[in-house]
């Protein structure tokens, strides 16, 4: 049993998601999108190369610029945990005005990896007047 859970750490801790980067998209430019590209961990394979290699990816999230302290000390929150396998996730908890980070993890067999890149984005006020584009 201890080298099943040894396994499962190190596999976890090899399929950490790579790079994340968080964006306002153009349809909904009040709700960040945190997205990440899935990781590929050689030999043991990756998140969708095998079949029973299922990951999902916790998204944490503060308040301000990436601290240096990690998620799980004060002021971290999480996200929904991802669909099997999924590569972005919408934050519709944050509001205009404010500027948040993130961090994501995969999560494989109940073990959670080491943390993504840590992103920043500031939420507009407002969203992005429309162009108007006239006819003649």
């Amino acid at each position: 049993m201890k080298r099943i859970l040894a396994a499962l750490a190190f596999l976890a801790a090899s399929l950490h998601a790579q790079t994340a980067t968080v964006t306002l998209p153009v349809a909904t430019p009040l709700i960040p999108v945190v997205s990440w590209t899935l990781p590929t961990a050689g030999t043991w394979g990756s998140c969708t190369a095998i079949a029973d290699v299922t990951c999902t990816f916790q998204v944490y999230a503060i308040p301000g610029s990436c601290p240096a302290t990690l998620p799980g000390s004060t002021g971290w929150t999480t996200l929904p945990i991802s669909a099997a396998n999924a590569v972005s996730e919408a934050d519709t908890t944050e509001t205009p005005g404010t500027t948040v980070s993130y961090v994501v993890f995969t999560e494989y067999g109940g073990v959670q990896s080491t943390n993504s890149n840590c992103v920043t984005v500031t939420i507009p006020l407002n969203p992005p007047a429309p162009v108007i584009t006239a006819k003649g």
